[in-house]
């Protein structure tokens, strides 16, 4: 609100200069104004003051930043047969980046989303210790329309093709023998589904929450270039929480 005073202040007094408007009932009038009216106002004379570059670049520009938590059809650890026992790789937690542009029209925004993801689990048992670290990163495009634009909320859907990558660490010491240290990689599509609503404490900041199912090709992952019996497939159910700013 500082800013936008400020602003109103430099708008006023050059308005004052040229009509018989004073600037205090320039401030008046801003105060009285709605929260929608201000930024909108605020947007306007942004976009005079940081001429030449096009004001409607930077308002048509939305971030997000998500934690998010995702349960896999997980990866064929039991194919290693880990001296540890089983090991859970199933719910795997990360966070995701969106930056999105507004397209033809206020609902439709196409744009980049970037995740990364990791789950490790570990355990002693009668034949010995064994431990796995799983961690994932994508790149996507995102296609995001707003079926519902209301003052305080807005309900959307999502679809995000994405190309992804997994790597997979093992660490494996068996009663009285020495440790084994190995590593898989792989790289896979996906396409993930979400619906969502986003609270709105303002126009230019939300709250999200946001669930879906991403489909993903299963693969097998390799082991120094080569194909081993290890299986991964990411398809499963996700949830997002996080915060949206809209410039």
């Amino acid at each position: 609100m500082k800013t936008i005073r400020t602003m109103m202040t430099i708008a006023a007094v050059a308005a004052a200069a040229h009509a018989e408007v004073s600037p205090d009932e320039l401030i008046r009038a801003v105060d009285q104004m709605s929260p929608e009216q201000a930024h909108s106002l605020q947007r306007t004379l942004e976009a005079k003051l940081w001429k030449p570059v096009p004001g409607g670049f930077f308002h048509r520009l939305a971030i997000d930043l998500n934690a998010s938590l995702s349960v896999i059809d997980g990866v064929g650890i039991g194919a290693l047969s880990l001296s540890g026992g089983g090991l859970d790789m199933d719910v795997v937690t990360g966070g995701d980046v969106g930056l999105l542009w507004r397209v033809a029209g206020d609902r439709l925004r196409i744009g980049l989303r970037m995740d990364s993801w990791s789950v490790r689990d570990a355990d002693l048992g009668e034949g010995g210790y064994s431990r796995a670290d799983l961690s994932g990163s994508g790149l996507g495009l995102a296609v995001n329309y707003q079926w519902v634009r209301a003052k305080s909320w807005l309900l959307w859907t999502e679809v995000v093709p994405t190309s992804a990558g997994v790597a997979l660490e093992t660490v494996d010491t068996p009663r009285g023998a020495a440790t084994t240290l190995r590593e898989f990689d792989g790289t896979y599509g996906a396409v993930d589904v979400r619906a969502g609503v986003a609270l709105r404490f303002n126009p230019a900041l939300s709250f999200l929450l946001s669930g879906g199912y991403r489909f993903a090709e299963s693969i097998d992952l390799e082991e120094g270039g080569c194909e081993s019996p290890v299986e991964f497939d990411a398809s499963g159910f996700t949830g997002r929480i996080g915060l949206g700013i809209n410039f």
